[in-house]
């Protein structure tokens, strides 16, 4: 499989959804389980084994990592980061654009 955890975004609340669905499988891709790995705080994720999740409590500001890892029919998995600014403002949106990651202001 390969796991797309989506697009890195800029949001200015307490919540977000996470979109894992452009994860694909010359097969099936049988789990995801979304994890997260950095924040100021522990976030709630509503549903783990979903493709499509909602997390709330991103109640203080700063940078969020969350992990989505993809399991297919024979065991073999991949693994994708998305990262969420909570009320962060990029310095310089135009160095975002050329950086040639994908982001989604909220």
């Amino acid at each position: 499989p390969l796991a797309d955890a989506g697009s890195d975004q800029f949001i200015s609340s307490d919540h977000t959804t996470l979109d894992g669905s452009g994860s694909v499988d010359d097969v099936h891709i049988s789990y995801y389980l979304w994890s997260q790995t950095s924040g100021p705080v522990t976030a709630k994720i509503k549903h783990t084994p979903d493709a499509i999740t909602d997390v709330t409590g991103l109640s203080e500001p700063g940078v969020y990592t969350f992990n989505l890892k993809t399991t297919d029919n024979a065991w073999m998995s991949s693994s994708d980061a998305v990262t969420i600014y909570v009320n962060v403002i990029p310095s310089n949106p135009g160095l975002i654009h050329k950086s040639g990651h994908k982001f989604k202001f909220k």
